[in-house]
């Protein structure tokens, strides 16, 4: 059942990004019944690696009696609510999956290839549609962003989330890969040749080669907070690896290697049009357009408005207009921000609870990733450190989160962490 429950995560998730980043509803419902069918699997099966697992169950379910709550009476469009309502329990099916096939290491490293093969795919595609002008989606002509890199997604920014919390996995498996080669015999590795010709020496490099590919697609999907995000993310990961003192010298020559390599790579096919779009940073009036902050203010007035219950999951295209103020000409289907739509849609308890869950997950993989089972562990627990901050603070400007390929990726990588830091593991470093 494991195995199936495996192969089912991996054809939702190339379904779920390959089909327009999920939002094309038809394709993303038969990720949802894949999902939601294996889950209720699982539990009539009463398979063993359910309750081996442990994953955490009281705040899901109290988010879930929420969104019923909200869609059975609470929202202002109970129709949406309640098809929100499935996707988060997809993404919630999605968690559970992945902290259940996670739990021993062949199938850790399965997945995170998995998730790599997808993002190379996105990253080749990507820069292709970018040097070579022919802007599709397989049959589809794009329509918007016509100058950037955006894979099988039609926004570049949701393009970008999903490579930046890709991208850190290629690092970590490069720097896992690196490090074994401390555990070997020196002396058989004291030429150049011996090293550059060493199997663990050329799997550290493809993965580093993969890392720069992934950078440099990102870099020419031309998302500013995209990039910073991930410059964010390596930071966090060599600040963390850095106070562990476990290989710093390794870890700070491979940022470098891979910082360098990007650059360089990026600067000979023409940085021109990604400053372009940094030099736009804050002159958005001034170029015709009002800028995001406009409509966090009309969010926070929505906030306001249903503080304790919200107006829905899902509503925020509904109740917005009852404040607007910006953007007066346009359809405004989200506050780019992804925390004050939450709050918005959920109310702040319901936000709260929602955004503390994401957060004590992530300070918990943070806390306790030296104490995970075996050294690819380790890595993966600092990948999924980096791959979930890149997109929280992506979150701040934009609405990852409400891409449904995105929030898909993010849970089963949340559900990776889980698996890699057991409660056990954490209970043992406590003490």
């Amino acid at each position: 059942m494991r195995r199936a429950a495996e192969v089912g995560v991996f054809a939702a998730l190339a379904l779920g990004v390959l089909a327009f980043g999920g939002t094309e509803p038809l394709y993303f419902s038969l990720v949802q019944i894949v999902l939601l069918g294996l889950c209720i699997l699982l539990v009539l099966r009463a398979d063993s690696t359910l309750t081996e697992s442990k994953p955490p169950w009281p705040l899901p379910a109290a988010l879930a009696a929420l969104l019923l709550l909200q869609s059975a009476a609470l929202s202002i469009a109970p129709h949406t609510t309640r098809g929100h309502l499935l996707l988060f329990l997809s993404y919630l099916a999605g968690f559970y999956l992945a902290a259940v096939i996670c739990q021993e290491s062949p199938a850790r490293r399965r997945l995170v290839l998995a998730l790599l093969a997808l993002g190379a795919f996105e990253a080749v595609y990507g820069l292709v549609q970018y040097l070579t002008g022919w802007q599709k989606i397989f049959g589809y002509t794009k329509v918007f962003n016509l100058q950037e890199a955006t894979g099988t997604y039609i926004n570049r920014n949701h393009f970008a989330g999903l490579l930046e919390m890709l991208l850190p996995f290629a690092l970590v498996l490069a720097f896992y890969q690196f490090g074994k080669l401390r555990d070997l015999n020196t002396a058989r590795l004291n030429s150049l040749g011996a090293f550059a010709g060493h199997p663990e020496t050329q799997k550290g490099i493809l993965w580093l080669l993969l890392a720069v590919v992934l950078f440099v697609a990102l870099v020419f999907s031309r998302s500013r907070m995209g990039l910073l995000a991930t410059l964010f993310s390596l930071a966090v990961m060599m600040a963390v690896a850095a106070a562990s003192g476990r290989q710093r010298r390794l870890g700070i020559g491979l940022a470098l290697a891979f910082l360098t390599a990007g650059i360089l790579l990026a600067l000979w096919i023409g940085p021109a049009p990604v400053l372009e779009r940094f030099e736009t940073l804050g002159n958005e009036q001034a170029l015709g357009a009002e800028p995001r902050w406009v409509i966090w203010q009309d969010t926070l007035r929505l906030i306001n408005q249903r503080p304790w219950l919200g107006s829905g999951l899902g509503t925020f295209p509904i109740a917005y207009p009852s404040v607007q103020a910006a953007y007066l000409t346009q359809f405004v289907n989200h506050a780019h921000n992804d925390y004050l739509e939450l709050f918005s849609e959920l109310g702040l308890p319901g936000g709260v609870l929602l955004l503390a869950g994401l957060f004590y997950l992530l300070a918990r993989t943070l806390r306790f990733w030296t104490a995970a089972r075996d050294r690819l562990s380790r890595a993966l627990a600092l990948g999924c450190v980096g791959s979930l901050s890149a997109l929280l603070l992506h979150a701040l400007t934009d609405f990852n989160l409400y891409i449904p390929a995105n929030a898909l990726t993010f849970a089963v990588i949340a559900g990776l962490a889980w698996a890699v830091i057991p409660p056990q593991a954490g209970a043992e470093a406590t003490r």
